[in-house]
């Protein structure tokens, strides 16, 4: 077995200092002996996974033997310091990619064809949009997620503080005091998450890290290749929280108003306090500077101002600009702002009136020799206004195919709502339709007639279509036949007429979560791969520009890992016009919750993008390898749908030996497990689909199939594909966390829940000896003597969490095997949800 490597000791401190902290908190809290449980349990569960890590006999024996009020104790214990561990991973991560310049701009330094005159055409024409959604895959309450944020915040400032100062002893007093209130804090829901709750979840990422964060990423990008002067609304956040109707029958009208005024409420109010913040700032007079003419003008008169402003041209002119965006909530929320306007004025028509207001400040800044004062915050307030508008996130509306046709009043009555909020937020405030399930051509035009219906498309010979259709194809076949879908639709007339109204751009939207579930994890991947380079040369061919949106969850099976290798392993050209990203579940507060890591994100996007379209890397599955990755695809699908969907009975496998079940009761979000009653696997989402995998340590969506179909092929082809394929490898890289984070004497303990054990062994054999080729098969490819050895800080980082979840995992299957056999105490309930919120904080990304 590879050696593995040592981290430093400074960043081994922060974990032992954040698990010391929590145990003395146990200790004051529950006494000396639960103290001592605690850790002698955890001393033995790490002692033996480091003896023998593919065990999963972690001290087993000890942990049978526990009562159960010890058992909700240990299952606490270790739920939280898995959750702190990510903390102080994020930290260490986050201070190495500083430390080595590893960031996503510093790799743009590296690559001389990124000339300002390419990148700046490149992205006057390119949009980005991580669009952020409600899938339920976040266990963790917002009540612990702030209390994680502060933790961060605290180890920075500890990071940062004096040594030779008492400073850092009283960081580590608030340490202990954060993680005493999330130790005390109730881990699960006692009741189903709503809508409105899910949204006002939403607007707090959107409040902590894109209002602030979005624009410095801007900034930084401009300043690395020289694009000061002009600024390009190519970046914005996207919202389905309230829109997303597909399967969630608590989503309507209503909701998407709520979330529309709720989003315009925040980011109105964050405009107020910027203008007055800038107000403080530019307390310049007139006696020592000049002024433009349209200043002048726009300065608000002696009566409107105190009379210590009178020589102060900017503060008036920002009490004018108060004043008309106070006028502005007022109409569109019916409520003045807590802090009044000094006097009454005309709202603003539209956001561009508030940025010419800006620019004029601005342009007088620069012409009379202080420029560097229109920096800073002012110019960060103009990029705001040109990213968020008075929406703050664009909303997308979703509906299946299969309800066009059964509920045509209801969505004519959410497409006039929709009309009424661009009518009043802007034209950005709902911009998309997203058809689930869109197989044929009819499922777009009918959307088309609503629209028409609705007022929002308009045709003659200069036509309006006021909202953007988007197709999502999202199972294998309809992947396959996306581009004769899309080739036939761009023959109507109709589609043609709003295609043409909105640019020549047609968005389209990849499904990777049930195009796994559909055909498994190669397949997924080769499909959408094949599909979207048909689809842009589809669109070079009819003169249309494409734009795909990638419907990506946590979980590799739901086309989770690296964003930045996702986005350059793509076909040629399928980030030509941008690239639109839904953040999902657990993925949102990883990625955005803390506001340095959400800037580093929104840069990984851009980033990508530029390298993979003005520096792109030449891929071999484009040309000979194309063949032996579509070889590969038939025999690994084979193979997939013959244990998935071709075994009798494999769906009450899959029932039993997973917590599916008691998933589905976490009450985690607003949205139904399944579309419809059905037991059966196709009328399942994917989301518990992958989910209950991940907690039976099987991680089966993200890697059953590959083995049989590496050996049908040949790993003698397949080495050399590995080193000429991008695309290949980003497959091989993602499958092998998912292998690292899996465990076959675990899941073998989930298979004894099964009732029918002979069947039972017989599932988890064959899982076992495709698991076995598939590892092998990765290894041998590779050129690696062991999983991850090429990732040694991704190897460490699962190592350390492993034992925990290891021992949360065989606490769960026991308290699961009691619940099924009769004990439905609200103990073994508690427990079994706080296990698989364990379980899902020490996976990290599991669904």
């Amino acid at each position: 077995m590879t050696e593995l490597p040592k981290i430093h000791r400074e960043d081994r401190t922060f974990i032992r200092l954040l698990g010391r902290l929590l145990g003395e908190v146990i200790r004051e809290q529950h006494g000396a002996p639960a103290f001592e449980l605690v850790e002698d349990i955890r001393r033995q569960a790490v002692g033996e996974y480091r003896s023998a890590p593919q065990s999963g006999e972690i001290a087993l024996d000890r942990l049978r033997s526990l009562s159960q009020p010890e058992m909700l104790l240990l299952i606490r214990a270790f739920s939280i310091f898995s959750q702190l561990a990510n903390i102080a991973d994020d930290y260490i991560a986050r201070r190495e990619t500083k430390a080595l310049g590893s960031g996503a701009a510093q790799r743009l330094e590296l690559h001389p064809g990124l000339t300002p005159k390419r990148v700046r055409a490149y992205l006057k024409d390119a949009l980005f949009v991580p669009v952020i959604t409600a899938h339920p895959t976040e266990v963790r309450r917002k009540s612990i997620l702030d209390r994680e944020n502060e933790l961060s915040e605290l180890l920075e400032r500890r990071e940062m503080a004096s040594l030779q100062t008492t400073e850092r002893d009283e960081i580590d007093v608030q340490l202990k005091r954060a993680i005493r209130v999330v130790w005390q804090t109730r881990m699960l829901r006692d009741n189903r998450i709503t809508v409105q709750d899910e949204i006002e979840n939403n607007l707090a990422i959107f409040a902590r890290t894109f209002l602030p964060g979005l624009p410095l990423v801007k900034r930084r990008l401009a300043r690395l290749f020289k694009l000061d002067g002009e600024m390009m609304p190519y970046l914005k956040p996207g919202s389905w929280v309230g829109g997303d109707r597909d399967g969630n029958p608590n989503v309507s009208p209503e909701t998407l108003e709520y979330a529309v005024r709720r989003q315009g409420e925040i980011v109105l109010d964050y405009y107020l306090g910027e203008i007055h913040a800038l107000g403080a700032e530019l307390s310049l007079s007139d006696s020592l500077i000049a002024t433009s003419g349209a200043l002048k003008i726009l300065a608000a008169r002696d009566d409107q101002v105190s009379v210590h402003q009178g020589d102060e041209p900017y503060r008036r002119a920002l009490v004018t600009c108060y004043a008309r965006m106070a006028a502005t909530r007022s109409r569109l929320l019916g409520a003045e702002p807590v802090r009044r306007a000094r006097f009454r004025a005309e709202p603003y028509a539209a956001p561009e009136d508030f940025a010419a207001d800006l620019d004029i400040i601005a342009a007088s800044l620069a012409e009379n020799g202080d420029g560097d004062l229109a920096e800073g915050r002012l110019l960060n307030l103009r990029e705001a206004v040109g990213a968020f508008g008075f929406h703050l996130a664009t909303m997308d509306v979703r509906q299946n195919s299969d309800v066009h046709e059964r509920a045509v009043a209801e969505l004519l009555k959410t497409a006039d709502k929709a009309a009424l909020l661009k009518k009043n937020f802007g034209e950005g405030a709902v911009a998309q339709y997203v058809i689930s399930k869109a197989a044929t051509p009819s499922d777009l035009l009918e959307t088309g007639l609503l629209m028409k219906e609705a007022g929002l498309f308009l045709p003659g010979e200069t036509p309006s279509a006021r909202l953007r259709i988007v197709p999502l194809f999202e199972t294998i076949e309809d992947l396959r036949q996306s581009a004769a879908v899309m080739g036939t639709y761009f023959n109507a007339p109709l589609a043609r007429a709003m295609i043409a109204a909105q640019g020549d751009l047609q968005e389209v939207m990849i499904g990777y979560s049930d195009s796994n579930k559909d055909g498994g994890y190669v397949t997924s991947n080769w499909e959408i791969y094949s599909g979207i380079a048909r689809l842009v040369a589809l669109g070079k061919a009819r003169g249309i520009r494409m734009r795909f949106f990638h419907g990506r969850g946590g979980a590799v099976g739901r086309g989770g890992g690296s964003s930045f290798d996702a986005i350059r392993a793509l076909p040629a050209e399928a980030s030509a016009h941008g690239i639109r990203i839904t953040e999902q579940g657990e993925v949102v507060a990883s990625k955005y919750g803390d506001p340095q890591i959400g800037q580093a994100s929104l840069e990984t996007i851009v980033a990508a993008a530029l390298l993979a379209e003005l520096s792109p890397q030449d891929d071999a599955v484009d040309h000979d390898g194309g063949a032996l990755l579509a070889q590969l695809s038939d025999t690994a699908f084979r193979a997939y749908r013959g244990l998935v969907y071709e075994t009798p009975g494999f769906e009450t496998y899959f029932r039993q030996a997973t917590p599916l079940l008691e998933i589905a009761d976490l009450k985690i979000g607003s949205r139904p497990a399944s579309r419809t009653k059905s037991p059966k696997i196709e009328d399942l989402r994917a989301i518990p689909w992958v989910f209950s995998w991940s907690q039976a340590r099987v991680m089966l969506p993200g890697w059953f199939g590959f083995g049989t179909a590496a050996a049908a092929v040949g790993v003698a082809q397949l080495a050399p594909l590995y080193k000429k394929s991008a695309f290949f490898r980003t497959m091989l890289a993602n499958m092998e966390m998912v292998l690292a984070k899996s465990s076959l004497p675990i899941a073998r303990r989930y298979s004894e829940l099964v009732e029918d054990r002979a069947f039972a062994l017989d599932v988890m054999a064959r899982i076992e000896a495709e698991w076995h080729l598939t590892r092998d098969a990765v290894l041998a490819i590779s050129g690696q003597p062991d999983l991850l050895a090429q990732n040694p800080r991704l190897m460490e980082s699962i190592r350390n969490r492993l034992p925990y979840v290891d021992a949360l995992n065989h606490l769960q299957v026991d308290l699961l095997r009691r619940r099924r056999e009769g004990d439905a105490g609200g103990d073994i309930h508690a427990g079994i949800h706080m296990s698989i919120n364990g379980v899902a904080a020490g996976l990290r990304n599991s669904g």
